[in-house]
């Protein structure tokens, strides 16, 4: 089976890095790796109607969030989304082209968390930011023109096990999403 370009593409460009194994470096290596690994691949971003920087407070302290508008509709609906890297790399800036590609093919807003990582900041502090994150969005979104009836969580390797583990459970048993009534919800 042939591999599809894209892939081939990072393969290509791990290897001509000569960097080791991400399993071989120490944290700050292998989040700099990561992070040229991504400026190499995203080279050539899709472009997007908007792209903007958000500050907001976490648990934690200060939390960056990177929203995209696929173009200027007032009532998108919104995916929160985390980048994976086993809680321990990635950032916002590994999964712009993502987002942007999320964006764009599917018309919803995208806002990206730039959780903090461990081992600096060990468990829970992820899964507070996510919290936090998704929270200020339910609560604060309207005001940047999402439908608040229609916000998402997802994300990719550990951004999903915060989507659907601990940071989705935490927000809705804590009522961030008590607008939803349970006739709004799928059967199980």
């Amino acid at each position: 089976m042939a591999l599809k370009p894209a892939v081939k593409a990072l393969l290509e460009t791990m290897k001509a890095s000569g960097a080791k194994p991400i399993y071989e470096q120490d944290v700050l290596e292998a989040r700099a790796q990561r992070e040229e690994v991504a400026r190499q691949m995203q080279k050539d971003l899709r472009p997007v109607y908007e792209v903007r920087e958000i500050y907001i407070a976490g648990k934690g302290g200060p939390l960056t969030l990177r929203m995209y508008r696929p173009n200027r509709d007032e009532r998108l609906p919104v995916l929160v989304y985390f980048h994976g890297g086993g809680f321990v790399v990635g950032s916002v800036e590994t999964v712009d082209d993502t987002c942007r590609a999320l964006a764009n093919y599917a018309q919803i807003a995208v806002v990206s968390v730039d959780y903090r990582l461990a081992p600096e900041h060990p468990y829970p502090a992820a899964i507070d930011d996510a919290y936090d994150a998704t929270r200020w969005v339910a609560q604060n979104g309207h005001r940047l023109g999402f439908d608040p009836a229609r916000i998402a969580v997802g994300g990719d390797s550990a951004g999903g096990n915060l989507a659907a583990g601990d940071g989705h459970s935490r927000a809705r048993s804590r009522g961030v999403f008590d607008w939803i009534s349970d006739a709004d919800l799928p059967d199980d």
